[in-house]
């Protein structure tokens, strides 16, 4: 499958599909499932749990995130789309 380009006013610099064949069929897949313990989106992110926990309560993450009970799930393509926003120039 090949990845569409996205549209350019797109505030994003990968789209969703790009993230997402990324990771089909390598070994990122298994470390980092679709959605994402609070540790793992740390660990792809390269900063501490408290970072993540931090972003969220600033709703940094509303967009990519959920809550069920206490816990904390991320979805992986979109909190990847949010670590690479477009820059402007």
């Amino acid at each position: 499958m090949v990845a569409h380009r996205h549209n350019s006013s797109d505030p994003f610099l990968f789209s969703l599909d790009e993230i997402q064949q990324s990771f089909v069929g390598t070994h990122w897949e298994q470390i980092y499932p679709v959605v994402l313990q609070v540790e793992q989106a740390a660990q792809l992110a390269g900063v501490p749990r408290k970072t993540i926990y931090e972003w969220s309560s600033r709703g940094l993450l509303r967009h990519c995130s959920s809550r069920f009970g206490r816990r904390l799930r991320i979805d992986r393509n979109r909190f990847v789309q949010m670590l690479f926003p477009k820059i402007k120039t």
